[in-house]
């Protein structure tokens, strides 16, 4: 199940995320949670208007703004005892291990 980023992380409830942080870190041990969010999953100022690549679906229309009001929120509490990196610095740490 995707849930560490955009509207998988605007939509599901905070409990879900960290129960599913919880069971891919037992696992997996210690493998990554690659995680991605974009500027309009906290931008609750955007005009509201059909997006052209959804074919006027009303449903996932409204899922693009469906939780970005709590998303900051959410995701400062979601980073509390988290270590986290760009994905640019993992790839580079891969990189040197092969």
């Amino acid at each position: 199940v995707p849930f560490a980023g955009g509207v998988y992380f605007r939509a599901l409830p905070l409990w879900v995320i960290e129960r599913l942080t919880r069971r891919h870190a037992a696992l997996s041990g210690t493998a990554p949670i690659g995680g991605y969010f974009h500027p309009y999953d906290v931008d609750t100022e955007q005009e509201r208007f059909m997006h052209p690549g959804i074919h006027k679906n009303y449903f996932f229309n409204k899922l693009m703004y469906f939780g970005r009001a709590g998303m900051l929120d959410k995701f400062k509490y979601f980073l509390e005892g988290v270590t986290t990196m760009p994905y640019g610095e993992f790839v580079r740490g891969r990189l040197r291990t092969a």
